[in-house]
């Protein structure tokens, strides 16, 4: 069975380094068994630190504006919003 997991530090360029080597960290062995996918969801501006991360399944780009409204709302609302945008 596949575990699909989704980080989402979307726009701070140390952060989401910092995630990669978390992940890669915890869950190498995961990774190389593909026993986990690992999806990304980021801003434009930190795309380019996880497009083609041998890490990363699929990078979920979002605009800047919509990560900072989704960060306005409150915790379901905002879960609610990051589903729909990753249909």
């Amino acid at each position: 069975m596949m575990t699909k997991v989704l980080v989402m530090m979307p726009n701070n360029p140390g952060d989401v380094l910092m995630a990669l080597q978390a992940i890669q960290s915890v869950w190498e062995i995961a990774l190389q068994e593909r026993v986990i996918e690992v999806h990304y969801l980021v801003d434009h501006e930190c795309a380019g630190l996880v497009e083609n991360s041998p890490l990363i399944h699929r990078a979920w780009i979002q605009p800047r504006a919509l990560v900072v409204e989704q960060s306005k709302t409150n915790l379901n609302q905002g879960i609610q919003t990051t589903l729909e945008f990753l249909r």
